[in-house]
C-alpha cells in the first residue's frame, strides 16, 4: 500500500513538473511599424481639409490580440506563445494616423479619439488579418480592407475601396507571419495614398 501512495506521488510531482513548465513558457510579443515614411521625394497635393481616422471595424476574431494563422480556407487558429502588442484593429488606426501625416496630404490626420473638428472621416472593415499556410508548405501574409471616404458634413460616402495583399513570409513561424504583415500593411498604404491623392484632387 505504502509503494502505491509512493508511486502515484512521484506522478502527480511529475504531472505538476509538466504543468508548471508549460505555463512557464514566455510569450513573444509583435508589433505593426508605424514610422516608415513610404516615399519622401513624392510631390502630392496638399488638402486643406482635416481627416479623422475612424477605429476599423472588424469580426470579434480579428478584434484579439492573438496573431491568427489558417492552414485550410474555413479553419482561423491562433499561436499559442505570440501575441499582438494591442488589437489588429487599433494598431491600424496609428498606422493610418502616422501614415498620412508623413505624406502631408493633408492638413492634419487625426485619430478617432481627437476632439478636434475634421472635414472628412476615413471607415474601414478590416475583412482578413492572417497568416495563411498553402498546400506547398509555403506562407503569406493577408490583409484586406475595405475603405470609406466620408464626409463629415452630410455623412455622405465620397468614395470607397477595396484593397487585397499578400506577401511571401521568410519563415514558417509567427515571426515570419509577422513580418509578412507589416510588409503586406506598407503595400496597403502605398495603395491607400494614390487612392486617396486621386479622389482628393476631385473634390
Amino acid at each position: 500500500m505504502n509503494k502505491n501512495y509512493w508511486l502515484i506521488g512521484i506522478l502527480v510531482m511529475l504531472t505538476l513538473g509538466g504543468c508548471s513548465s508549460k505555463s512557464s513558457q514566455t510569450i513573444d510579443i509583435y508589433t505593426l511599424k508605424y514610422s516608415e515614411v513610404l516615399d519622401k521625394n513624392r510631390t502630392i497635393t496638399f488638402v486643406d481639409k482635416t481627416l479623422k481616422i475612424a477605429l476599423p471595424k472588424s469580426t470579434k476574431e480579428i478584434r484579439k490580440n492573438k496573431i491568427i494563422y489558417s492552414k485550410t480556407p474555413h479553419q482561423r487558429e491562433a499561436y499559442a506563445y505570440s501575441r499582438w502588442s494591442d488589437t489588429p484593429n487599433h494598431m491600424i488606426e496609428q498606422f493610418l494616423v502616422t501614415l498620412l501625416n508623413q505624406n502631408r496630404l493633408f492638413k492634419a490626420v487625426i485619430p478617432a479619439t481627437s476632439e478636434a473638428k475634421s472635414e472628412w472621416i476615413l471607415e474601414s472593415n478590416i475583412e482578413d488579418f492572417y497568416q495563411s499556410f498553402d498546400k506547398e508548405n509555403q506562407s503569406f501574409g493577408v490583409i484586406k480592407i475595405r475603405f470609406f471616404l466620408i464626409n463629415q458634413k452630410d455623412r455622405e460616402v465620397i468614395s470607397k475601396h477595396f484593397f487585397s495583399t499578400k506577401v511571401p513570409a521568410s519563415s514558417l513561424d509567427a515571426e515570419g507571419g509577422v513580418k509578412a504583415l507589416n510588409d503586406a500593411l506598407l503595400q496597403m498604404g502605398r495603395a491607400l495614398i494614390n487612392w486617396l491623392d486621386q479622389h482628393s484632387k476631385k473634390i
